[in-house]
């Protein structure tokens, strides 16, 4: 991920840190095609919030624990995409991932 990807990544992770309700927050994994965005609520439970390419900065909903969706929800590098998830991650209930579906 270049430099301006990887801070349009933190961007849209505090974001939606920012956006959260109190006790959720959202961590990243990096494995070896993508970046897991992580929800941690409730003192301990997780789940997959987002994927994220590691190359190519596009961000899809999860299809579960391990693999992401198929279609791509939003791509970082392109401006008007990476506002579009920005606005989205920034609303109240961005949390529960509702913005990830097509």
């Amino acid at each position: 991920m270049d430099s301006s990807t990887q801070a349009r990544f933190d961007a849209y992770l505090a974001a939606l840190n920012a956006s959260a309700p109190e006790h959720y927050g959202f961590t990243v994994t990096k494995g070896r095609s993508y970046f897991k965005v992580v929800m941690n609520y409730n003192g301990g439970q997780r789940s997959v919030h987002a994927f994220v390419g590691i190359d190519t900065g596009c961000v899809y909903k999860p299809a579960g624990w391990q693999r992401p969706a198929d279609y791509v929800r939003f791509d970082m590098r392109n401006d008007e995409s990476f506002a579009n998830l920005l606005a989205a991650a920034g609303q109240k209930q961005a949390f529960a991932g509702g913005y990830l579906y097509l």
